[in-house]
């Protein structure tokens, strides 16, 4: 029983967490909104395909991803016996309840490490030569890569299995994701709109 509330527990700081970074990406895109002007870069064909609010749209995406890069570590960090900050381009040096410890980089998605990136962990690594895995916190799933001799990136299912020890972790994740979001939905589209102005259905230009 005492196993059960702990991981209760450790669900609710995620949750909470979760809030945060909703609350602060859509004080964000409010405040963006309020500039009535998308800005560059645009991506010219797209806008002049879907007019003015999937322009939005597509900019809002990445002003979240943006923040998402700075939250998801700290996602993952209740279900750790060990978090520490370290030094870029690594997000912690934690130790797992199942025993692994090491330095982890923790993406927010299949496609968040670039070729420098990618170079800079790899350095790192070799430097350090201590056990290392990349962790993604949500997005597309895949077959762990291996990134350097002994350093893999995982997917997110098998990040959330060797977080949480649950491989149902990635799916409770989802859960919390889409039950806080759907609280600040409303707000998300007010911005929207304020951003697309009256300019019919399609907000075009």
């Amino acid at each position: 029983m005492r196993v059960s509330t702990a991981r209760i527990d450790q669900w609710d700081i995620v949750r909470r967490r979760v809030r945060e970074f909703f609350s602060r990406a859509v004080e964000e895109l409010e405040s963006y909104s309020r500039q009535g002007r998308i800005g560059a870069p645009v991506n010219l064909f797209f806008y002049s395909l879907g007019g003015r609010k999937p322009a939005v749209l597509s900019r809002f995406e990445r002003i979240v991803v943006t923040i998402l890069g700075e939250y998801c570590p700290y996602f993952i960090e209740p279900f750790t016996v060990q978090y520490l900050r370290a030094d870029p381009p690594w997000s912690a040096y934690l130790k797992l309840r199942g025993g692994w410890e090491g330095y982890v980089r923790v993406v927010p998605a299949h496609n968040s490490i670039n070729s420098v990136l990618k170079k800079e962990i790899v350095r790192a690594y070799n430097k350090n030569k201590r056990p290392a895995r990349i962790y993604t916190i949500q997005g597309d799933d895949f077959d762990a890569r291996e990134v350097a001799p002994g350093l893999l990136w995982y997917g997110p299912t098998d990040t959330w299995r060797q977080v949480t020890g649950d491989p149902a972790g990635y799916s409770r994740f989802k859960d919390i994701v889409f039950e806080v979001g759907r609280e600040y939905r409303d707000r998300f589209w007010r911005a929207v709109d304020r951003m697309v102005g009256d300019k019919g259905p399609h907000g075009k230009t």
